[in-house]
């Protein structure tokens, strides 16, 4: 079983802003780290469950304009 080591879960070039691209990249990232779980809330940073571990995935918390558009982009 491979470790996830906590300052590489960040993601690189955090965008300032998500969008649906960005989201993706950041899907892309999480699967890197074969994460299983995926929490994101307005007022968190992204978090990843890595092998029963939880990881911050971004350095800042998302607000509800960008959950709404990562939900929009999930469910169209």
């Amino acid at each position: 079983m491979e470790q996830v080591n906590a300052q590489h879960s960040l993601m690189p070039d955090e965008p300032s802003r998500f969008n649906q691209v960005s989201f993706e990249k950041l899907l892309e990232h999480c699967e890197t780290l074969s994460a299983s779980d995926i929490t994101i809330q307005t007022n968190m940073q992204v978090f990843a469950e890595c092998y029963g571990k939880l990881y911050r995935i971004t350095h800042r918390k998302l607000n509800n304009t960008e959950v709404g558009h990562i939900l929009n982009s999930i469910y169209g």
